[in-house]
């Protein structure tokens, strides 16, 4: 091995090495790069629609497991950043998970995924990912008591063997991440398994950065910066990105930084449903527990899709739409981030987590009556505690 180079490389540790080594080769990439030329739309306009026509479809991008969402979007498109918000622990990163597990192994044509976290452990996310392809408890799951009963552990049994002969689905725990770090990462994982959908759980503050490089440049510029990164690698690489970050409840805004909004393709809050909604609706099991409302979608959609949140098992399911909320448009939905005052958005949402209220609504049964006889959640019964 040459001097100079291991001289160069022995202080570095095997992260700030192969961050290294992926900046390296991306160097070469942007090199290749030069030599390719522009497209001559005159040439190829014929091709394309040819091609388009010949694979005729609801959908162009992948499914996101979620029917109005997808017919909103469009799917989740190659090259397109689509983001995912919501206020702290409004469940971002259970919608991330369940749009990965859809891509990876229920689509007509699972692609690899990579799953890049800053928050959960692998062993923690792939308890939730049992969890919510065999309803049940995460928590039984996670402490092993669920694959101790003979019955759970011939439904769990099944679901391991899908996912060991599925299609690829990689995990990374990353909490001190760096955009670079991130983008080196995402095009060592398309390089080397052809991945065909990135999945960052969330934007937020580059690790990397020291308090001199934070005093000088504003949260909304770094955080921009990120959206940026991800979107312009989604472009590069040919390949959707979907990400998640936080709403501010005080300012109702995409939180720090309006940049996310810019540079994203698709924006989507998701939220839970305030009692006057469950009220309205009468029947959360059929018509959801949670809105996905689209605050900017590049195909031209602006709708609210209803879900249903099982939180014990991590899975968020499609809903029906209630009669007469079939025609109103999110925009002037009264209690949109857009459209309310921050201390009536704060009152709905705090009312939705109160138990006494939903209880109006309910009917709360006892923990043993909405198991089913397995073990399992009964999706017939409350998913809301």
């Amino acid at each position: 091995m040459n001097s100079n180079y291991s001289d160069v490389n022995e202080s570095l540790n095997s992260d700030e090495l192969t961050e290294e080594i992926l900046a390296k080769i991306n160097k070469l990439k942007a090199y290749e790069d030069k030599e390719k030329e522009a497209v001559l739309i005159n040439e190829v306009v014929r091709e394309y629609v040819e091609e388009w026509s010949n694979e005729p479809t609801g959908i162009r991008g992948l499914s996101t497991g979620y029917t109005r969402l997808d017919e909103s979007i469009n799917g989740l498109m190659p090259g397109a950043l689509t983001v995912i918000a919501g206020i702290a622990g409004a469940g971002k990163s259970t919608v991330l998970l369940n749009v990965a597990e859809h891509v990876a192994f229920n689509i007509e044509e699972p692609v690899p995924v990579y799953f890049i976290s800053t928050e959960m452990y692998t062993k923690e996310d792939t308890s939730r990912l049992l969890a919510m392809r065999s309803m049940i408890r995460e928590r039984e799951i996670f402490n092993g008591i669920a694959y101790n009963d003979p019955k759970q552990r011939q439904i769990l049994d099944g679901i391991i063997n899908d996912i060991e002969n599925g299609q690829k689905f990689f995990h990374e725990y990353m909490p001190d991440f760096s955009a670079s770090k991130l983008c080196s990462k995402i095009h060592y994982h398309k390089a080397k398994h052809n991945i065909g959908l990135v999945i960052f759980d969330y934007i937020k503050l580059d690790t990397s950065l020291d308090e001199n490089k934070l005093k000088n440049r504003r949260e909304d510029q770094i955080l921009g910066d990120l959206a940026n990164a991800l979107k312009l690698t989604a472009g590069k690489l040919g390949i959707p990105v979907l990400a998640a970050c936080q709403i501010n409840t005080r300012t109702l805004r995409v939180a720090d930084s309006d940049r996310i909004e810019r540079y994203c393709n698709n924006l989507i809050e998701f939220r839970e449903k305030t009692v006057e909604e469950l009220q309205k609706a009468g029947d959360h099991r059929r018509y959801g527990t949670h809105w996905f409302t689209i605050r900017k979608a590049r195909p031209g959609g602006r709708i609210k899709a209803p879900v249903r949140f099982w939180k014990r098992c991590n899975l968020i399911q499609d809903a029906e739409t209630f009669e007469e909320e079939k025609e109103e448009d999110a925009v002037e939905n009264p209690i949109s981030v857009e459209s309310s005052t921050p201390e009536e958005y704060e009152r709905l949402i705090n009312e939705s987590f109160k138990v006494e209220g939903v209880q109006q609504i309910v009917q709360h049964t006892d923990m043993e009556d909405i198991e089913a006889v397995d073990g399992t959640i009964n999706v017939d019964d409350d998913p809301l505690f």
